[in-house]
């Protein structure tokens, strides 16, 4: 087909009108030159050559040289394509599928925009900042522009919740810290450390995961500090198995003894940085979550680096115990999130076989008890109960007789009772009652003559004292669980008889209450009544004092059908 034939049988195809003949005739010479084919046929076409050059069965040297002619057509082609879309460009032209044709420059509308673009570069951009800060060595400006384009990156990537690639700037920095290497250590990764401490104050509320990484070189550099300051061989890296700490002592050592004399100022400076970071204000409450389950995994990593020593690290768990102090005024939906982190992580580490780790975690609950217990709970509410869930957990799971024994005292210095705590904290107990009737229930189960005696007092001293507390919460039944389990330890006869006897004691102390609540000596169907209403409440229908009556006798029926111990079965 001719050029004319070509312009005369695409007439009219532009809605009745016809298309400009230089167009028309730009479409039939590039049509000419490259010719339409389909993938399968340039791939049929080739495995044709091939296949008919193993059908000729030539000799190699012979087929060598029509491989080379077949490969030195191929480069011809390629090369006329790439010289006519060099003549398009030249020309401005529209065809389609030009590659190299003008195109519009669009200025950005919308921050959105960026989005996309960070999407496509992310990946030259940190090979482009990475590779420098890793050469350079004293060139002051390289390093300072390198780390700023950390800043800026992590920037766009906080703005649009990038996961990805904020896993990769952050991980990428704090690799730069050299904080799990002294001996090499240098200026400027003491600059890449500044550099994550100050994107951790500015985009700590978007770090989301990545604060592991910021929370991991913040322990390390207290390890650092720790070293410096002449205690490196009772310091371990978080980083480090068991299996290595000699070696892992003989090398801190060795590089604290190099990096003494000029740690102290750079120190000071990270210093600074570090309490800001401590300091941060989270707005977002995904923020602050995000936070203490990264610094719960670094504290656990910490204790299980160095529970081989005498006094294993805490320094996150200190960290830990103090956002749960400093965030106890939060809204009560936002602390239970916060919380359920918290005690997951004080229930392991209250378990751990290191006593002075178990010690440490009670110790810490026992003072964030105190200070939460110095709020009113709404009614209705569970908050006291699940707050208190990590001493029942502690006293169950955890082996070691000084941590059970240290459930009921906090030493070493103060031999605070834990009872002590709940008298103090008493007149705000609710559903806290129920937490900690399952730890003393836990102690009565205990074969330790000094915890069963110890939470007995305890009870004994609660039920003396705070009995209408006890029935007004609710906590009634609980009540008598408890004693019912100090009945069924026969391993302590005169324990298990108060306890038997300290049943018998509520029903008169109830008949009183009751007397107390209606101003008269009630009929006994009143008497059961009014009982009824001091445990709760009865509603419409419901047997009168079911609720007081029913804990008792089942709890004696527990007794005298379980309990090996005639004497008490008798009693």
């Amino acid at each position: 087909m001719t050029e004319q034939e070509f312009i005369r049988n695409n007439r009219g195809i532009d809605n009745s009108a016809s298309l400009p003949d230089e167009f028309l005739a730009e479409i039939y010479h590039e049509i000419r030159e490259n010719e339409i084919k389909l993938k399968d046929e340039h791939e049929a076409a080739a495995t044709a050559q091939i296949d008919k050059l193993d059908d000729l069965q030539l000799d190699s040297r012979t087929r060598r040289e029509v491989y080379a002619q077949i490969s030195e057509d191929i480069a011809q082609k390629t090369e006329a394509l790439f010289r006519n879309m060099q003549k398009a460009t030249a020309k401005g032209g529209r065809r389609a599928g030009n590659l190299f044709g003008r195109s519009n420059y669009t200025t950005a509308s919308h921050f959105q925009h960026v989005r996309p673009m960070f999407e496509v570069a992310w990946m030259p951009i940190l090979a482009g900042i990475s590779s420098p800060l890793q050469e350079s060595l004293d060139d002051v400006d390289m390093i300072n522009r390198c780390l700023d384009g950390f800043k800026y990156a992590i920037r766009i990537i906080s703005i649009f919740d990038l996961e990805l690639e904020r896993n990769a700037f952050v991980t990428t920095l704090a690799k730069f810290t050299f904080l799990n290497n002294l001996g090499e250590m240098k200026p400027k990764n003491v600059e890449a450390i500044k550099s994550l401490l100050e994107i951790a104050i500015v985009e700590g509320n978007y770090l989301k995961g990545s604060w592991k990484e910021v929370l991991t070189c913040v322990s390390q550099l207290e390890r650092f500090q720790l070293i410096s300051s002449g205690a490196g061989g009772q310091i371990t890296d978080t980083s480090v198995t068991r299996t290595a700490k000699a070696t892992t002592r003989n090398t801190t050592s060795s590089a604290a003894a190099r990096l003494t004399n000029k740690g102290p100022p750079q120190l000071n400076l990270s210093e600074d940085a570090v309490a800001e970071t401590a300091s941060q204000k989270f707005v977002v409450l995904d923020a602050i979550t995000n936070f203490v389950r990264c610094l719960s995994n670094v504290s656990w990593e910490e204790i299980k680096s160095s529970s081989h020593l005498d006094n294993p690290r805490t320094y996150s768990l200190q960290r830990l115990v103090e956002v749960a102090y400093y965030n106890m005024n939060r809204i009560r939906l936002e602390w239970s999130n916060i919380w359920a982190i918290i005690g997951d992580h004080l229930n392991m580490v209250g378990c751990h076989p290191n006593a002075q780790v178990g010690m440490y975690a009670l110790d810490s609950l026992r003072q964030l008890s105190m200070k939460f217990l110095e709020k009113e709970e709404l009614a209705n509410y569970q908050f006291q109960k699940v707050f208190l869930k990590p001493f029942a957990y502690i006293m169950t799971n955890n082996e070691d007789p000084s941590i059970r024994d240290m459930v009921m005292f906090c030493l070493p210095e103060e031999a605070l009772e834990f009872g002590c705590m709940i008298q103090a904290r008493a007149q705000r107990l609710k559903s806290g009652w129920n937490a900690m009737f399952g730890v003393f229930t836990k102690a009565a189960e205990q074969k330790l003559e000094q915890i069963v005696v110890m939470a007995f007092d305890i009870v004994r001293s609660l039920s003396k004292d705070r009995f209408g507390d006890l029935v007004v919460n609710g906590t009634f039944p609980d009540f008598i669980s408890c004693l019912v389990a100090f009945a069924k330890n026969t391993k302590f006869a005169r324990t298990s008889l108060q306890a038997v006897e300290l049943i018998r004691s509520t029903v008169p102390r109830m008949i009183e209450m009751a007397k107390a609540e209606t101003g008269d000596s009630p009929q006994p169907e009143a008497k059961s009544a009014a009982t009824d209403s001091l445990v709760g409440g009865g509603t419409v229908g419901e047997i009168p004092g079911l609720r007081f009556w029913y804990p008792i006798f089942s709890g004696y029926l527990e007794i005298v059908m379980t309990c090996a111990d005639l004497e008490v079965r008798t009693r």
